[in-house]
């Protein structure tokens, strides 16, 4: 359905707006687009307004930060990120709807420095501000937003408020996980007799393992591709050869099939276009074998052509079977994460919806594993439904073994190894948050202090100007009393010098030269008396 543009204008100046969350569970600031409803936009103002406020070494999280990442390099703001040490990562509840490959790169467990923070704080902030959907769906636009306004206003000073507890909580959190986890931990590593770097090492390996599944070895590629060519160049070949037979054979389609000129018309053209193809496609090969060093063209009886036939089989086979094996790894990692302790109700029904998505997958890559496991020479058997959802660990995953890299052998996907990552990943995400806070309560408590002394001048301030105004009150009184005295003082001269003038001359000569010199001093105080009321 299209809206008139006045509608959309109308909607984007009152809704258009999206929100940032501070470290400290305060709002940041909002940014506001008038003219576009481009989802991406709002993320990149948000990046832009934090590279111009914080500078550099900024963390922020996303719901789609693994994707839209890849959005932020390529805009205009990419070199600025690069330059000040920007990194993101996925939320917590989030997180875990995310395959297995995100999570070990953007999960907040994996990332460095950011403590322990599930970065959801704008999912219970808009959860708060659904309350005002009642109050607001029928006001004025103007009510509307004032409510929204005040909303936010004693949000942030709730969470001001509540600042102190939150620090005292988290560094109370983090130092129990130090405490209760790290003699566990000590004793896992003294049982399997390694050391932490090797957690560390298990994470990078995982990570590697992850991202090589999407890919296959060069050698195999190569070959496969070669072959790929050869099919299409004997493909075009046969086509080329039928149309050339058809061609020849005009005259006899005219006589015996009774072929028009537009039936001929056509044979000409199959028979032209068929011809340019296949030598296109020939010399593409014959390119392709220069520049990987093929000396001899491989025919279907060499020896080169069968191996490479077994390599083809082989490459789609391996990928039905890297496909089947990531998303298997995925949801077994995702049950895992399910049926752990302290998973809330809402995070176990993110994670379950995303595990029936991926049950639709799973179903699509083994129907896909099965159609290539019956090629293979010998035939591998034919794996199950009920066979693959059975499946509640890596050990129980026979089909893994048959993989390039028997990932049950890999360190990282031991059982006692998974659980001991968690929990050194716990534990240094657990320091890194005493050391967050440790600047935070310094920050806390510089604020504090700075407000403490604004408000004491601003009290002061006020008091002065109060005393100065009561000052001008005092003064403007004075100055209609001097105003009043000159006056006077003018007239009482003016007086003495007519009843002295006939009464007693010589007095009378006196007073005029007294009273100029007052006029004098007199025009002096009320020229300064016009400046004064000019003063603002």
């Amino acid at each position: 359905m299209k809206y008139p543009l006045a509608i959309v204008n109308r909607l984007l100046q009152e809704f258009g707006s999206d929100i940032c969350l501070a470290y400290d569970i305060m709002c940041a600031f909002t940014v506001t687009l008038k003219k576009s409803i481009l989802g991406e936009k709002y993320p990149l103002a948000i990046v832009n307004r934090l590279l111009q406020e914080f500078g550099s070494d900024i963390c922020l999280a996303y719901d789609i930060m693994c994707a839209f990442t890849v959005t932020l390099k390529k805009s205009i703001l990419g070199e600025k990120v690069r330059a000040s040490c920007f990194c993101g990562v996925v939320p917590a509840f989030h997180g875990h709807a995310h395959n297995r490959g995100c999570q070990v790169q953007w999960h907040p467990l994996y990332v460095e420095g950011v403590g322990l923070e599930d970065f959801e704080e704008c999912e219970r902030t808009f959860c708060c501000s659904n309350e005002l959907a009642s109050v607001t769906r029928l006001a004025t636009p103007y009510h509307r937003q004032q409510h929204i306004d005040e909303h936010f206003y004693f949000h942030d000073l709730d969470k001001h408020c509540a600042s102190g507890n939150f620090i005292y909580e988290n560094y109370r959190q983090a130092l129990e996980k130090i405490q209760i986890d790290s003699p566990h931990l000590a004793q896992l590593l003294t049982q399997l007799k390694i050391g932490q770097e090797d957690y560390e090492n298990y994470l990078k390996s995982e990570r590697k393992y992850l991202a090589g599944l999407r890919m296959e070895p060069a050698e195999e590629q190569a070959s496969a591709e070669y072959m790929e060519h050869l099919f299409d160049l004997s493909s075009l070949k046969q086509k080329s050869d039928d149309a050339a037979k058809a061609y020849k054979s005009r005259d006899c389609l005219m006589i015996v099939e009774g072929y028009t000129g537009a039936q001929i018309t056509k044979i000409n053209t199959q028979y032209r276009m068929k011809f340019q193809r296949w030598t296109a496609k020939n010399e593409e090969v014959l390119r392709y074998e220069e520049a990987n060093d093929i000396p001899v063209h491989w025919a279907p009886t060499s020896p080169e052509y069968q191996a490479g036939l077994v390599v083809v089989r082989e490459r789609k086979y391996r990928r039905a079977l890297d496909e089947l094996e990531r998303l298997v790894v995925q949801r077994l990692f995702e049950i895992k994460k399910l049926g752990m302790s302290g998973v809330g109700y809402k995070l176990r029904e993110k994670i379950s919806k995303s595990l029936k998505t991926r049950a639709d997958a799973i179903q699509s890559a083994l129907k896909c594993y099965n159609e290539m496991a019956s090629l293979m020479v010998p035939q591998w058997p034919a794996l199950s439904w009920e066979s693959v959802i059975a499946a509640v660990n890596l050990a129980d995953f026979n089909l893994l073994q048959d993989s390039r890299q028997n990932v049950l052998n890999m360190d990282w996907a031991q059982p006692a190894n998974c659980e001991g990552m968690v929990m050194y990943f716990q534990i240094k995400r657990a320091k890194e948050e005493i050391v967050r806070l440790n600047v935070e309560i310094r920050r806390l408590l510089t604020f504090l202090y700075d407000d403490h002394v604004d408000h004491y001048r601003a009290v002061q301030t006020n008091l002065f100007i109060k005393r100065a105004k009561e000052e001008i009150v005092c003064l403007n009184v004075e100055i209609r009393r001097l105003l009043t005295f000159l006056y006077d003082d003018h007239v009482d001269h003016y007086r003495a010098v007519q009843t002295n003038l006939f009464v007693n001359p010589s007095v009378a000569f006196e007073i005029p030269s007294h009273w100029q010199y007052r006029n004098k001093i007199h025009e002096a105080i009320i020229k300064r008396l016009v400046q004064t009321s000019q003063l603002s």
